[in-house]
């Protein structure tokens, strides 16, 4: 099953007026928790605000005082989880200097989170909700995580610890992305840990050669590192 949601402090808008008590953080918690729980045993279909408040042992008033009802929480659910995946990739690699070993510690720590978190994961990047369609912040969240990366990729780059030019910057960092994101698919279907070989090993010698051989053209020449 999943590791227990991991949520960064920070605070809780609240819907009430100046002078009223502000929501339980508690229970906002709980209710997370829940509801991924309930995501990860019965998929999107079992997710409802009536099973989530029963299994946060509150009403469902707390669902909607929080999250104003099913989509904010599956929002709460991707905002968190981007918060997290970020904390933590970002504790990874913050002694790594070299920008090629920096990309694979990040790399390595984005599948381990993945594979520690797969419920949350999965409402993060796929379909997993049936008609749930993320907000705004949600999707700035996302967007934000995939430019902290693209800006590892452009100073791994500019200081030509990978081949490349400026302008590569971009597809070198869909293409490190996408081969992260292929592989942890490929273990989320198969079920198995972040230590499950050989997937892990598959997982290492893919990311390597993707950051190798990034810069060449389709005639096969490669871009000189700038500066």
């Amino acid at each position: 099953g999943d590791a227990r949601r991991v949520v960064p402090g920070r605070p809780v808008p609240s819907p009430y007026d100046e002078g009223m008590p502000p929501p339980d953080a508690s229970l906002r918690d709980r209710l997370l928790d829940a509801a991924v729980a309930i995501l990860g045993e019965s998929g999107g279909a079992g997710l409802t605000v009536r099973a989530v408040a029963k299994a946060a042992g509150c009403s469902t008033m707390g669902v909607y005082t929080h999250f104003e009802g099913k989509p904010g929480l599956l929002d709460a659910i991707v905002e968190d989880g981007f918060a997290a995946f970020d904390a933590y990739v970002a504790a990874r690699i913050d002694h790594v200097e070299d920008g090629r070993e920096r990309l694979l510690s990040g790399a390595q720590a984005y599948r381990d989170w993945a594979l520690a978190h797969r419920t949350q994961y999965q409402v993060m990047f796929t379909p997993y909700v049936p008609g749930y369609e993320r907000n705004d912040a949600a999707l700035a969240c996302g967007a934000a995580s995939f430019a902290r990366h693209r800006a590892r990729v452009a100073r791994a780059v500019d200081r030509g610890d990978i081949a490349g030019a400026p302008d590569d910057v971009e597809t070198i960092a869909a293409h490190v992305w996408a081969t992260c994101h292929g592989h942890v698919m490929l273990a989320l279907l198969r079920g198995g840990g972040p230590d499950l070989e050989p997937e892990r090993g598959w997982f290492t010698s893919s990311l390597g050669w993707a950051l190798d051989g990034v810069g060449q053209s389709h005639t096969g020449t490669v871009h000189p590192p700038s500066g």
